[in-house]
């Protein structure tokens, strides 16, 4: 395959170099692209797909946007990849591009950390058609992350309810951490303890936020002036976790000792 595309690349350059705007030029790009893809040579892939994006729209603008924003991504250079999956959603006729396209937007907002751009494209993912499972519960997570880091703790509370029921999947566990850290953080101390107690009962497999909850757990001992139990809780995570470079820990040891303090 490498020795093929090779010389079909060389077939291509050498007509291009010689009919750059030739009748033929748009599909010797495209296949030029397409064997510097196949060869995992990205770099001169992108360079073609970006000359064919600046090209008036022809047949092959959304498949080259596709997988020039998927180079992007990959290398991530976030900020190019965001500008071509909004391009891409502009012009998409399939719906998989435009769900794809959709679903890079949010990925790369989350990675650039925009939280204007995460609540925007997060909101546009989930008012699209036919979004799976997987996405809605990505997409309503980043913005419940997005409200509770901006202290909007009833809107995350609302968005974090809808993720958590089910606690296998990572955002799933984490959502229920906060739901039941955002009813501490409101005051309510028993309603708190309530979430906590039915995520211990769900036998979740993410030991890391099983963990964060028995942690509020014991701070919610703690509020009741029940430092026994407090300190009974904390022991016994760093007895029992597995992962001792986490942090979990560390931070278990921290508390243990500031209970012990005199």
């Amino acid at each position: 395959m490498k020795d093929n595309c090779s010389k079909s690349n060389e077939i291509f350059g050498s007509y291009l170099r010689r009919f750059p705007r030739g009748i033929f030029s748009l599909n010797a790009l495209y296949y030029r692209a397409d064997c510097f893809l196949k060869i995992k040579s990205t770099d001169s892939a992108a360079v073609c797909y970006q000359a064919i994006v600046l090209l008036p729209k022809n047949k092959y603008t959304e498949t080259s946007l596709f997988n020039l924003s998927k180079i992007q991504y990959d290398k991530a250079d976030y900020s190019k990849a965001l500008q071509t999956y909004k391009l891409l959603d502009s012009i998409a006729e399939y719906k998989a591009n435009q769900m794809e396209a959709r679903k890079g937007t949010l990925l790369c907002n989350v990675k650039l950390e925009d939280s204007t751009g995460i609540i925007a494209s997060a909101q546009k993912l989930l008012a699209t058609e036919k979004v799976s499972d997987e996405l809605i519960r990505e997409a309503t997570f980043d913005l419940a992350t997005i409200y509770l880091q901006t202290g909007k703790l009833d809107k995350a509370l609302e968005m974090y309810k809808k993720v958590a029921h089910e606690v296998n999947s990572k955002e799933g566990a984490e959502s229920k951490f906060h739901i039941s850290e955002i009813y501490y953080r409101l005051g309510n101390i028993d309603e708190s303890e309530k979430v906590i107690l039915n995520f211990l009962d769900q036998n979740s497999p993410q030991q890391y936020w099983l963990a964060k909850s028995y942690i509020l757990w014991a701070d919610i001992f703690e509020s009741r002036k029940d430092d026994f139990q407090a300190k009974h809780t904390i022991q016994s995570i760093i007895d029992n976790y597995p992962d001792k470079s986490d942090g979990i820990t560390d931070q278990c040891q921290q508390k243990l000792d500031k209970l012990n303090a005199p």
